[in-house]
């Protein structure tokens, strides 16, 4: 085998080793990107469902307890009565949509904001969800809150029925919108999307969730969480202002070395196919070089 040849040789046997490394790199960069934002998406979620769903309770356990006692025993429960009571609970919680009074007929009684009397005074509470959380805190006494249903078009929501002493019922309706955007006070971090579900039905999502689940280079965690006597399953996506520099910098690394060893290939195919070409027997002549008759690096000579 001639010095040129084993030099080729060498060469392919060197970029092979160096593919092979990048390669591994490659594999490696991902799998630590990927873990890296898994774990920051793991404690983001934890830490986001414990803050959200916590002071939802509380707050809603608050709010239930201060209608409870804002008109307790004595004469019957007046318009002006209601209505100071509910301005001053929906003045310091801006999430609140509308506050209602149920008689004991399971008809609205008074309403607030005054704009919506109108519309809601004199109708039955006869929507599956509100109906079923009135009947169960009915029966035992506390408050209960509903399954999600559309307060108004387009806008979902829940009912929290809180019983008072007059056979009647308090009823706090709130958006999701409200209380899971990124901007509510509920919401402790901007960084992830959610999805939340109460059993089936989808409560809220994050306009950029369903983006981001299909994005395969993000991951998704799920929590149960328990508020009142509902429970949710909370999904959370990593944006990419949480995946932050460290899992960027893993994830440049990969496509990196993804993009060395596609280069080493390219380069490495031409020059074996060259080097395959320069070796090719090129004939009679070649075979009489071999035998040192004639040098076949220079054009045959004819003599005429």
């Amino acid at each position: 085998m001639s010095a040129e040849n084993t030099q080729k040789r060498r060469y392919l046997w060197i970029l092979g080793a160096v593919i092979v490394l990048f390669a591994v790199a490659f594999v490696v960069a991902m799998k630590v990107h990927r873990e890296a934002m898994k774990d920051q998406l793991v404690r983001a979620t934890e830490q986001e469902a414990e803050y959200t769903f916590k002071n939802l309770e509380d707050r809603l356990l608050f709010l239930a307890e201060h209608l409870q006692e804002g008109h307790s025993g004595g004469s019957s429960l007046e318009q002006e009565d209601f209505s100071a009571l509910a301005h001053h609970l929906v003045t310091a919680d801006d999430f609140i949509a509308t506050i209602n009074y149920i008689g004991a007929d399971r008809r609205i009684q008074y309403t607030y904001p005054p704009e919506k009397r109108q519309k809601l005074v004199g109708l039955k509470i006869e929507l599956r969800q509100p109906e079923e959380a009135l009947n169960q805190a009915a029966s035992s006494g506390d408050p209960r809150l509903s399954g999600p249903f559309e307060i108004i078009q387009g806008n979902t929501g829940y009912s929290l029925m809180v019983p008072s002493d007059e056979s009647g019922f308090y009823e706090v309706v709130f958006r999701t919108k409200d209380v899971f955007d990124k901007n509510s006070r509920f919401r402790q971090r901007t960084n992830i999307a959610v999805s939340i579900r109460d059993g089936e039905a989808l409560a809220y999502e994050s306009p950029d969730y369903r983006k981001l689940v299909e994005n395969a280079g993000h991951s998704t965690v799920s929590r149960k969480v328990v508020v009142l006597n509902r429970e949710l399953t909370f999904h959370a996506a990593a944006t990419q202002e949480l995946i932050g520099r460290l899992a960027l910098f893993w994830e440049t690394m990969a496509w990196a070395s993804g993009g060395v060893v596609f280069l080493l290939l390219g380069g490495m195919i031409p020059s074996k196919l060259a080097g395959r070409d320069s070796t090719k027997p090129c004939g009679q002549g070649c075979a009489r070089a071999r035998n040192g008759i004639v040098n076949c690096s220079n054009p045959p000579v004819t003599l005429s």
